[in-house]
């Protein structure tokens, strides 16, 4: 009887400390290899706390997900919702995102002006991707003035840091072997790379 006693006691002691020890707080970087090594739930279970905390990056991230439907059911109305708050804290990759989905209409109503609006926000911090969308945006004068010298000035910054679709965007506008530009089957689309690196 005593042994029973002391054994529940001991159990008690034991289911004590276990709720009193603090939940392991959230990680980004956990997060990071979680997603890398496609475990999406567990990603998505240390970003969300951060991202509701206000971490731009964790919000970004978060927006990643729904937007492609990683662990989660596809959902593009909240990925752009997660995308603005990270975006309007100045996270550069959100705005970037934030513009694709404008440009698309993919989760918020297509919107050139506000593509344009996000994609200047990303380029102004030297987001390739943006640069290049930006210029065609200038380029076709789509929610923004049609502006070919600052069309040929984007891509000539996103082609500077070697991205295909801006160096044949740039030699397509530019005159510089225009006729294979314009007729390649790898000529730039108006989506966006979905990466998380993007």
């Amino acid at each position: 009887m005593r042994a029973r006693a002391a054994s529940a006691g001991l159990y008690g002691l034991v289911l004590l400390l276990f709720l009193a020890t603090p939940a392991t707080p959230a990680d980004f970087d956990t997060g990071v290899e979680a997603y890398d090594d496609g475990d999406y739930a567990t990603a998505l279970a240390e970003w969300l706390p951060l991202a509701r905390d206000g971490d731009p990056a964790a919000q970004r991230n978060i927006g990643h997900l729904y937007r492609n439907g990683l662990g989660v059911d596809r959902d593009p109305k909240y990925a752009a919702e997660w995308y603005e708050r990270a975006a309007s804290a100045g996270l550069g990759r959100a705005q970037a995102n934030l513009g694709a989905l404008y440009l698309t209409g993919d989760g918020v109503p297509q919107d050139f002006s506000e593509a344009a609006r996000w994609f200047t926000a990303a380029s102004l911090q030297g987001h390739v991707i943006a640069q290049f969308y930006l210029g065609m945006l200038y380029e076709n004068g789509l929610g923004i003035g049609k502006n070919l010298s600052k069309a040929l000035a984007l891509y000539e910054l996103s082609a500077a840091a070697d991205y295909l679709p801006a160096q044949r965007a740039r030699a397509r506008l530019s005159g510089l072997d225009g006729a294979e530009a314009a007729t390649d089957p790898a000529a730039p689309r108006f989506d966006m790379e979905r990466s998380a690196a993007d």
